[in-house]
């Protein structure tokens, strides 16, 4: 045949959801496979292929008479009552086979292929894999190749060849949510912990052979592959851009006649993530303590690893969703300690091992050994590992060149503090699936400790302090680098190695410690403020137990809001900002301009920068406007399937997206970037990467400039370049 199954299966796919196991819950454009097209363009042809909103009700605009929706998509004939005939049977083969350990019972055979594995459960069952499947039939089927499979099943039930590729994306749109996870898995299986081998072409082959005999079994005719009717831009465009405009105005009103900050000659220097959620809380330490000055830049901290603590199973990724590590670093029980951790893992195995057997599950993962440690971090040698194919830490020159680029990229290269915190973020609540996307999204979902920890151990050592001073940065030998971690559900701070603190750096932080609890207070009442049952004149010691009490009660859906509300991104130096109220809307990014002539720095920045904060923005955005389609509804009916993600009831599909209690408060406006350089230089920047480029030329995120010298304002249009903004 001429249909080339391969091809069309590639060109679907970048339709499905790229949503992996909910582990590593990474923000990204939820139509990214829209995101060559201008953005309301991409909304319009998006809303037809998947019957979606595109922007809020006209009543959210305060205004009246027309629908969200562009257009619906086309209707299929028979296509529901199929779907959902064959759901039960082809959810609970798919899941069972990618059990990542808390199905009662395990897969017959997981060791192997998905299409192999269902050859042998077919060929050793008695009875068929579904009361409509003839047993005989079916086992003829598994015998098959899955992708000659495929082209048999679909030249029996589609008359003409050039439907197949409609056919073919009925069939798995029905349920893309599945489809969407076994084709993230075929790509990345190490997202699994358990591994497992899956195709997509294999889910394809299972579907259309349910399909098939179900069709068989009941007489009826096979589904007619649906024509997605034209797309056609909604008249609610203008509507929703003036409302983004209204907003944009008043941020970029703030920057017209504002006197740069000044700063006092600090003590501590605290580096924290661009995080939007960090914005408050730096303002709020600053306003403490003026000897106080804060830096940020994305959450890795530019320690780009695998990283596996003495309570890990195996290896996790710390690093941007892009990045693909090639160092491995593991946390190991202090020297003085190993008695102390050799008894304590004894301990925890014997309590693994008597719940296991009164429960039924694996529950290591619930004990802890607590014990003070230290990170692997040097390695002498060039080579690779053979086993894990992976570096086993760095040599003295990869943490130079690691440690110079991101206190370079800062600025934070001169005039350095007695002592500087490098503040890694996570989240911890204790009844939530979703904590993972509550993380940070620099490290793929995960709690950015292990990075703060290491680029601060990197920083101390005298070897690497050497080598940084070649480069072109001289850190004296008085300051102290150290690792802390932020939750930002509890807003709780803890500190790393701090054994090693000498007695005039222990003063300092000590102090710094008194600064921060009063700071931790404030933010937790700012934080409070969108909570609608808190009272609005709770004091900060009453928000601050508030805040606590919300991660860890059982049946609170909303123990953090997150990124609700983010809407804003400011690439530039602190003193342009640090008097500015922002209302936690905004992703910080320290940048100075003036030592960056050539856009290089900023180029590096606006890799991390645009992906990251314009993919959480985009997912708050359509999990907003349609929760119902790019969301997954209320936490309240979520069940959690195979450790991979949350569906309503049983055999229902993967639910992508963001539950309705993250962004019921979100206001959905596109991301605005607002970078401190002249936009020669940014033009220039942007000009040249290609993957950059195309988000802000086709407005997925928005970009203005502030000039160094004269705070002139510019705003980029498409085709135009940068014009100058009147306020």
């Amino acid at each position: 045949m001429s249909f080339d199954l391969q091809s069309a299966l590639e060109h679907i796919s970048h339709q499905l959801p790229a949503q992996g196991p909910i582990k590593d819950f990474i923000h990204h454009n939820t139509l990214h496979a829209f995101q060559h097209l201008p953005f309301h363009e991409a909304l319009a042809e998006a809303s037809a292929f998947y019957g979606a909103a595109s922007y809020m009700p006209m009543g959210f605009y305060g205004q009246s008479g027309l629908s969200p929706i562009a257009l619906a998509k086309g209707g299929v004939e028979h296509r529901e009552n199929i779907d959902t005939a064959v759901a039960p049977i082809l959810i609970r083969l798919t899941s069972g086979f990618l059990d990542q350990g808390i199905a009662v019972s395990p897969f017959p055979e997981a060791d192997c292929g998905f299409f192999e594995a269902l050859n042998k459960l077919a060929h050793n069952s008695w009875t068929p894999i579904a009361y409509y499947a003839n047993k005989k039939r079916t086992r003829e089927w598994f015998r098959k190749s899955p992708e000659r499979v495929c082209e048999e099943i679909l030249k029996q039930l589609v008359v003409q060849e050039d439907l197949y590729e409609q056919y073919i994306t009925d069939t798995l749109m029905a349920h893309r949510g599945w489809a969407g996870m076994v084709n993230v898995l075929e790509h990345r299986p190490t997202a699994l912990l358990v591994p497992r081998s899956i195709r997509l072409v294999e889910f394809l082959a299972l579907k259309l052979i349910l399909e098939s005999e179900y069709l068989l079994f009941s007489g009826s005719p096979p589904p007619v592959p649906s024509l997605v009717r034209p797309s056609q831009v909604s008249p609610i465009k203008n509507i929703h851009e003036a409302y983004e405009n209204a907003y944009y105005h008043e941020i970029l009103s703030k920057f017209k006649n504002i006197k740069p900050a000044q700063q006092a000659k600090p003590h501590i220097q605290a580096v924290f993530c661009i995080d939007d959620r960090e914005c408050s809380f730096r303002r709020h330490l600053e306003q403490a303590d003026p000897h106080i000055e804060t830096f940020a830049c994305a959450g890795f901290f530019g320690i780009d690893f695998f990283f596996q603590s003495i309570n890990d199973a195996s290896p996790k990724k710390l690093a941007p969703a892009p990045v693909q590590p090639k160092h491995l670093v593991f946390e190991r029980p202090h020297a003085l300690h190993i008695t102390e951790f050799e008894n304590q893992r004894k301990k925890t195995q014997s309590k693994a091992l008597w719940l296991t057997s009164w429960l039924g599950f694996v529950a290591k993962n619930t004990l802890k050994i607590d014990v003070r440690t230290e990170l692997e971090l040097y390695r002498e040698d060039d080579l690779l590992n053979q086993d894990t194919k992976l570096y086993h830490g760095f040599t003295y020159d990869e943490m130079a060149e690691r440690v110079f680029s991101v206190l370079n990229s800062m600025g934070l290269n001169h005039d350095f503090a007695p002592i500087i915190l490098m503040i890694a973020h996570g989240s911890s609540s204790l009844n939530n699936p979703h904590f993972a996307a509550y993380d940070c999204g620099a490290c793929s979902g995960n709690p950015g400790a292990p990075n703060a920890r290491a680029f601060a151990a990197m920083a101390n050592l005298g070897p690497v302090r050497e080598r940084v001073y070649k480069l072109g940065i001289s850190i004296p030998s008085g300051t102290r680098f150290m690792g802390g971690f932020h939750d930002t559900c509890t807003d709780s701070i803890d500190f790393f190695d701090t054994e090693d603190l000498t007695a005039e750096h222990g003063t300092i932080f000590s102090n710094f410690l008194n600064t921060l609890e009063a700071t931790k207070k404030l933010n937790a009442k700012e934080r409070c403020i969108r909570f609608a049952v808190v009272d609005p004149d709770i004091t900060p010691e009453q928000a601050l137990a508030e805040v606590q009490h919300r991660a860890t009660v059982l049946f609170e859906p909303r123990p953090e809001l997150g990124h609700v509300n983010n809407a804003l991104c400011i690439v530039g130096r602190r003193q342009l900002t640090k008097n500015l109220f922002f209302d936690r809307r905004a992703f910080l990014n320290s940048y100075d301009p003036t030592q960056d002539p050539t856009g290089q720095i900023l180029n590096s920045i606006l890799n991390a920068v645009v992906p990251v904060c314009g993919g959480i923005n985009l997912e708050y955005y359509f999990s907003r406007v349609d929760n119902a389609v790019y969301g997954c509804g209320t936490k309240l009916s979520h069940n959690v399937c195979s450790l991979l993600g949350v569906y309503n009831g049983i055999d229902d599909d993967l639910r992508t997206g963001l539950p309705v209690q993250m962004i019921e408060i979100h206001e959905p406006i596109r991301l605005l970037i607002i970078i401190e350089q002249t936009p020669e230089i940014v033009l220039n920047v942007i000009q040249n990467n290609k993957p950059i480029f195309e988000w802000i030329e086709n407005e997925w995120v928005k970009l203005a400039c502030v000039a160094p010298d004269s705070n002139n304002i510019t705003f980029y249009q498409p085709t135009r370049g940068f014009v100058d903004y009147t306020l």
